[in-house]
């Protein structure tokens, strides 16, 4: 493994560590949960009766050369998009394991990234496009 991609891990793992003691200052219970039947999780919490699954993500980012070309810009922040929304996806198909764990009914799941990620803006140019795909 190379020395980028164990300081991008090593880096996650401050990351989750820093998110979970915001998230209790914030009134979040963190369950310590980490894997359950080999399924890992990042952030486990219950507030008021319900579970929050927390995904971290830290992606590395070139930030000098992503504010000097918007077209670079865009692509990667689709393709975060669709990274985190399959994340999503993919706790959700698994979210029983923690239902079951916890003996809870009601589960939300959330991914906090390092990167902002613009996904609530439609492009005029691609209105319809994007209204087709909602």
């Amino acid at each position: 493994m190379g020395s980028r991609k164990r300081f991008q891990i090593h880096a996650g793992f401050i990351f989750e560590r820093k998110v979970a003691a915001d998230l209790s200052k914030l009134g979040f219970a963190v369950t310590g949960i980490k894997r359950i039947n080999r399924a890992e999780f990042d952030i486990v919490t219950v507030r008021d009766d319900t579970v929050y699954n927390f995904q971290c993500k830290n992606n590395w980012i070139d930030l000098s050369k992503l504010e000097t070309d918007r077209r670079l810009l865009a692509r990667y922040n689709r393709s975060l998009e669709r990274y985190y929304r399959s994340a999503l996806s993919k706790e959700k198909n698994r979210e029983g394991l923690l239902l079951g764990e916890l003996r809870l009914a009601k589960i939300e799941h959330y991914v906090i990234s390092r990167f902002p990620v613009i996904n609530r803006v439609i492009s005029y140019n691609r209105l319809a496009k994007t209204v087709n795909q909602i």
